[in-house]
């Protein structure tokens, strides 16, 4: 296999791997909302759970988003030259990892995780996450 191929089949691996880390949280945290937010027993343990699984969904996520762009940088500098689009492409996957950091924080509240659940019928207690329902959500 010659370098190109080797660098394309790495760009496109961390690409996927990227997504896979995104669509990854947004899927667990669906899944664990109930969970978390219930008056249940179980809620810390669930918590746990998720802080864990973000530890090392970040480390991939963190890999992957390099392998994109040292991949791409090394395609263009090798074989493709430097031309508007690789420019282009470089700050669309910028604004897609601001985007997507941004979306988990504002929706998701990750950075107000805690192991006191809501209490679903009297509204009081601290959430873990505070779920904002979009028209394109699973709400």
């Amino acid at each position: 296999m010659d370098l190109h191929a080797l660098l394309r089949l790495m760009h496109i691996t961390s690409f996927a791997a990227w997504f896979r880390t995104v669509l990854a949280s947004l899927f667990l945290l669906k899944t664990l909302e109930p969970e978390l937010t219930d008056n249940a027993s179980d809620a810390p343990k669930y918590a746990a759970i998720l802080k864990q699984f973000n530890k090392r969904e970040t480390k991939v996520a963190d890999v992957a988003f390099i392998g994109v762009i040292l991949s791409e940088t090394l395609l263009a500098w090798l074989y493709h030259g430097w031309c508007e689009w690789v420019f282009v492409k470089t700050a669309l996957l910028v604004v897609q990892a601001a985007v997507a950091m941004g979306y988990i924080i504002r929706f998701t509240g990750l950075s107000t995780i805690s192991a006191k659940p809501l209490n679903s019928a009297t509204g009081t207690g601290s959430s873990p996450f505070r779920f904002r329902c979009l028209p394109y959500s699973f709400c």
